[in-house]
């Protein structure tokens, strides 16, 4: 079953918070708008919060992608102030 996310805030300042219904594995990818990789973080083991870190990321619009261990792939838009 595929997750549903909330995340917040959004924009982010410091710290952006995804809470899913299911207990995520996998990676999520920060790329900037022009497709370039800023950030990746994995998670294993699997987790229902996860906080993410942007104090060191510019200010600016951000696509972040979430792909799962079983395959489940999307993407956000974010800012970041």
């Amino acid at each position: 079953e595929e997750n549903a996310w909330s995340i917040y805030p959004n924009p982010v300042k410091d710290e952006l918070t995804m809470i899913t219904n299911h207990p995520f594995s996998g990676k999520i990818t920060l790329t900037d708008v022009a497709g370039k990789q800023i950030k990746l973080w994995d998670f294993n083991p699997s987790s229902q919060e996860i906080k993410l870190d942007f104090h060191e990321i510019v200010a600016g619009i951000y696509l972040l992608s979430v792909l799962d261990d079983a395959g489940n792939f999307k993407t956000y838009q974010l800012i970041k102030k």
